[in-house]
């Protein structure tokens, strides 16, 4: 509690830098928090169509279903790759950020090096101050996303449709449009099928328990990764601004 509680001090008195981070989290945080999203949608989709495959849609050639899966999953790299540059972008941000924060704190972590504070628990509480308004950016948008779920729910959908139709084939991929029977006259089962895959894709809707499934896993994952980068940039930085110190 101690260490929060000067974590927090330190960043109301260092006004300007957190107002920096926080226009730094602003820009990368929702994107990351997006593409997460659609990504752990992909996942789910595509585990509801294959689980329909060999349940509801047993009328439907499972090769032109397994081609299904296999093309839908097909937009994933191109997720991966936004994730990766988003990463590598907001790394780069951090590392100027905190080099600059650690620059104007020089005064001060002399001070603790001088009192036998070791450079780890100078580390450890510079990613403190540097975690604290990213856990808070996180909550707030995992609340806006529960609260707004049909809006939310409705927007990723069609992003996600966009994508789809952009980067894969579902759309050229023809379904047999008609009406299914079961052989079981006594208790007929008619189904529809939409004209094409990528139709068929959309059709599929996530439940309100389902999606506050996707929410956890996205927010979990964004923390996990800008988690990584804290971890791996700010020690950098520190130590960037140690040596110069030295000069």
């Amino acid at each position: 509690m101690l260490g929060i509680s000067h974590a927090v001090a330190s960043l109301n008195y260092h006004r300007r830098f957190l107002y920096r981070y926080l226009i730094l989290l602003a820009l990368f945080l929702p994107l990351l928090f997006l593409i997460t999203t659609l990504k752990t949608v992909v996942l789910k989709t595509s585990a509801g169509i294959a689980a329909a495959g060999q349940d509801s849609l047993t009328q439907v050639d499972q090769d032109w279903l397994h081609t299904l899966l296999q093309n839908l999953q097909g937009i994933l790299p191109f997720y991966n790759l936004c994730l990766l540059l988003c990463c590598g972008f907001f790394a780069i941000g951090i590392y100027w950020l905190g080099y600059g924060y650690c620059r104007q704190r020089k005064q001060e972590f002399r001070t603790f090096q001088r009192l036998g504070v070791t450079r780890r628990c100078v580390t450890s509480q510079l990613l403190l101050e540097f975690a604290l308004p990213l856990i808070g950016y996180l909550v707030f948008l995992f609340l806006i996303m529960i609260m707004f779920q049909n809006w939310t729910e409705i927007f990723i959908q069609r992003l996600q449709s966009a994508f789809i139709a952009q980067f894969t084939t579902l759309s050229s991929m023809a379904t047999e449009v008609g009406t299914q029977q079961s052989a079981d006259a006594s208790a007929p089962l008619a189904l529809q099928l939409p004209q094409n895959a990528l139709l068929l894709v959309d059709s599929f809707q996530l439940d309100g328990q389902h999606w506050l499934h996707v929410a956890l896993q996205s927010l979990a994952r964004t923390f996990a990764a800008f988690t990584v980068i804290l971890i791996t940039v700010l020690p950098l930085s520190l130590f960037t601004c140690s040596r110069r110190w030295k000069k």
